[in-house]
């Protein structure tokens, strides 16, 4: 199974795991997994590892700095599926009726906002790449806190 890595995940791995990891075993394997490709790096977590807590990350794990492991999302367009999955099944349906209510544009707005993300990147990209013989899987580590407070 390949998996698909986001930005809380390494960052939360830096910061709890690496203080402990004496001889960057972690490092090692993250590295591994990248050039074997079970592991996908986006270039928009790449983005945004940079910048969140300071880039602890970025500058942990040196093999997240190569260019080679990282995949593009350029051109990355999704569906009309997607979108229809979007605004049926995945929207708080009294939130899109109060954004329809007071403004026809605010909720198209947000949408589309919401599919620059890197969290919705990376929901379109395991999406597209599930017709490949492996499964995909995303990685991830939600709080009700950004990561970098």
């Amino acid at each position: 199974m390949r998996t698909i890595a986001d930005t809380s995940s390494l960052v939360r791995m830096a910061q709890s795991y690496h203080p402990f990891d004496s001889t960057d075993a972690l490092g090692a394997f993250l590295g591994k997994e990248l050039k074997n490709g079970s592991l996908i790096l986006l270039d928009k977590v790449v983005g945004e590892i940079r910048n969140v807590s300071q880039g602890i990350a970025y500058n942990t794990f040196k093999c997240l700095q190569d260019k080679k492991f990282v995949h593009s999302t350029t051109g990355l367009i999704p569906s009309q599926r997607f979108y229809n999955m979007l605004d049926n099944n995945f929207v708080d349906r009294a939130y899109k009726k109060l954004k329809l209510q007071g403004d026809k544009d605010a909720y198209q707005n947000e949408r589309e906002a919401y599919v620059r993300s890197t969290d919705c990147t990376m929901i379109v990209y395991a999406m597209q790449e599930k017709n490949n013989i492996e499964p995909v899987q995303i990685l991830t580590e939600e709080s009700l806190n950004q990561n970098d407070g």
